[in-house]
């Protein structure tokens, strides 16, 4: 009867309760220098990989397992001195422009569903 509603009462607040609270927080870090550029909603999305100043890679290649071993990806290996210098120097204008940057934190949190638990 009576009791038996208000204990269902109070079990439905419990439970909206405890699945609206949150106890963990995620966070996104980069492990080396990754910078994300929006303008208007479009992502810089190839990616550019510079070793020793010798070789470049361009292409669509995540840096991922995935990446490497499981998607169609493409990408091109630059060894010509002059090509792979100018890359370098494009590389270092776009990392030292402040073009419509996005922080790694926020970007993960519009990008990934958390869930509340």
């Amino acid at each position: 009867p009576l009791i038996y509603f208000l204990l269902a009462i109070i079990i439905l607040f419990l439970r909206k309760k405890i699945i609206s609270t949150r106890i963990y927080t995620y966070t996104y870090y980069t492990p080396f220098f990754v910078k994300f550029i929006n303008d208007d909603g479009i992502f810089l999305h190839y990616k550019l990989y510079i070793i020793d100043d010798s070789y470049a890679f361009l292409g669509s290649l995540n840096f991922t397992s995935s990446g490497f071993f499981k998607n169609y990806e493409s990408c091109i290996t630059i060894s010509d001195e002059n090509i792979v210098k100018a890359l370098s120097e494009y590389f270092e204008y776009i990392a030292n422009s402040q073009i419509n940057e996005i922080d790694i934190s926020s970007l993960g949190h519009r990008l990934y569903n958390e869930p509340i638990n």
